[in-house]
C-alpha cells in the first residue's frame, strides 16, 4: 500500500498500480447496474469486465512501447480508465502506434469473446459466462471506439497530435489537438446528456474542461519558445 492506492504486481517489468479513484469506479458501476434492476451477481461481473477491459487495453500501449525499444512502463488504473507512463524520446509514427495499440487490443478482446460466444458451447454450458462474455464484448468495443475520439488526451488526440508533428512544430502540433477537442468536446457533452449517456458526458465535460486549460498553458508561452508542455499520459 502507498498513498492513495497500492501496487498490483508486475508484467514483464512493466509495474502495475491500482488508484483508489479507480476503485470508486468500479463501486459507480455496480451502483448503477443495480439501480437499473441488474440482479446482484450479474452487477458484480462489472468489476471483473472493468479491470481485465482497462489493463489490457493499458498492457497494449506497454506490449508496443516495449516492441519498439523503450522499456518497461509503468501502468495505473486510476480516474475513470487507467494511463501508461514511459520515459522516451521517439518519433511522431511511433507514438502514433503506440497510441493505437490500446484501442486494437480493446477490438481483438471484444472479438475473442464474440468468438466464444458463437464459435463454441462454453457460454450456453456456464450462467456465469453467458453473462460475462456479451457484457466484456460490449465493453471492449465501446472503450476502443471511445478512445479513438480525437479528444485530447484518448488516444484518438494522441494519434491526431503526433499525426500534426509530421508537419508543424511541437508546440502547434498541440495548439492543433487541444482546438480540435475543445471543439469536439462541447457537442459531444450536449449530445451526451440528450440522449441520457451521463457517464459520457461526465467523461467529455472533464476532458473538455482539461483541454481548456492546457490551451491556457500553450498560450501563456511565449511565441518563439519551442519547449513544449509536460507530455499527458494516454487514457483516461
Amino acid at each position: 500500500m502507498n498513498g492513495s492506492g497500492f501496487h498490483l504486481g508486475s508484467i514483464r517489468g512493466t509495474s502495475i498500480r491500482v488508484e483508489i479513484s479507480f476503485v470508486i469506479l468500479l463501486a459507480f458501476f455496480v451502483l448503477f447496474s443495480l439501480q437499473s434492476g441488474t440482479p446482484v451477481p450479474v452487477a458484480l461481473l462489472w468489476i471483473p469486465v472493468v479491470v481485465v477491459s482497462v489493463l489490457l487495453h493499458e498492457l497494449g500501449h506497454a506490449a508496443v512501447i516495449g516492441t519498439l525499444g523503450f522499456g518497461s512502463s509503468e501502468i495505473s488504473l486510476a480516474g475513470m480508465g487507467g494511463f501508461t507512463q514511459n520515459r522516451r524520446s521517439s518519433r511522431p509514427w511511433q507514438e502514433i502506434l503506440i497510441s493505437l495499440a490500446g484501442p486494437i487490443t480493446s477490438f481483438v478482446l471484444a472479438g475473442i469473446c464474440l468468438l466464444l460466444e458463437t464459435s463454441t458451447g462454453i457460454a450456453a454450458s456456464d450462467p456465469m459466462l453467458k453473462e460475462l462474455l456479451p457484457l466484456l464484448r460490449r465493453a471492449n468495443i465501446s472503450w476502443g471506439i471511445l478512445n479513438l475520439v480525437p479528444i485530447h488526451p484518448l488516444d484518438g488526440g494522441q494519434a491526431l497530435r503526433n499525426l500534426a508533428r509530421l508537419v508543424f512544430s511541437e508546440r502547434r502540433s498541440l495548439l492543433v489537438s487541444v482546438w480540435l477537442s475543445m471543439l469536439l468536446g462541447v457537442p459531444l457533452v450536449l449530445g451526451s446528456l440528450y440522449m441520457g449517456l451521463i457517464f459520457l458526458a461526465v467523461i467529455a465535460g472533464f476532458l473538455t474542461a482539461r483541454n481548456y486549460q492546457e490551451w491556457k498553458i500553450i498560450r501563456s508561452q511565449l511565441p518563439g519558445d519551442s519547449t513544449p508542455p509536460p507530455e499527458t499520459p494516454s487514457d483516461l
